[in-house]
C-alpha cells in the first residue's frame, strides 16, 4: 500500500530535521531553533507572542527557542519602550553574521530536494502546498471552534 500524503509529508519532515540538526551545528544552531533564527532576522523587535505565531510553535517551545538562542549570544531582549513589560526581541551582530551562510545552505538544501522535478511539477508542486497550507489553516480553525464549544 503506497503511503498517504500526510506519511511522505512526515518522512520528509523527519528527515529534513536529522539533516538540518548535523548541518546547522558549525553555525551554533539546532533544527528547533533554525524557524526562530530566520524569522528574527526578517522581523526583528517582535515580542515573543508575536514569534510564537509567526513559526506556529506553542508558548513554551517559544520560551525555550529564546532562551537558548539568548544562552548562545545570538538573540537579545530589549525592553519594549512603549510597555516596559514587554520585550522585544533582536538578532546580536554574531546572529547576523551567520545569516548569510545559513541562507545559503538552506537554499542548497531546497534545491537539493527538487532536483530532477521539471519546472512545471515544481511549479504544480508550490501550487499543491500551498491550497494544502490552507486547507490545513481551515482544518485547524474548526478544530478550535469545536475544542471552544466544549469548553463553554
Amino acid at each position: 500500500m503506497e503511503p498517504s500524503t500526510l506519511r511522505w509529508i512526515t518522512l520528509l519532515s523527519r528527515k529534513t530535521q536529522v539533516y538540518l540538526t548535523g548541518a546547522l551545528a558549525p553555525y551554533g544552531l539546532t533544527a528547533a531553533e533554525q524557524p526562530f533564527y530566520m524569522s528574527l532576522y526578517y522581523a526583528e523587535g517582535v515580542t515573543q507572542e508575536e514569534l510564537t505565531a509567526m513559526v506556529y510553535a506553542d508558548k513554551a517551545s517559544t520560551a525555550r527557542r529564546v532562551k537558548s538562542l539568548e544562552e548562545k549570544g545570538l538573540l537579545r531582549r530589549e525592553k519594549d519602550p512603549a510597555d516596559r513589560r514587554r520585550n522585544r526581541l533582536y538578532l546580536t551582530d554574531q546572529a547576523k553574521a551567520r545569516f548569510a551562510a545559513v541562507h545559503r545552505d538552506l537554499l542548497e538544501l531546497d534545491r537539493r530536494l527538487v532536483e530532477g522535478l521539471p519546472q512545471q511539477d515544481r511549479e504544480t508542486l508550490a501550487h499543491a502546498l500551498h491550497l494544502m497550507q490552507k486547507n490545513m489553516n481551515q482544518v485547524l480553525e474548526e478544530q478550535r471552534r469545536k475544542e471552544g464549544e466544549g469548553h463553554g
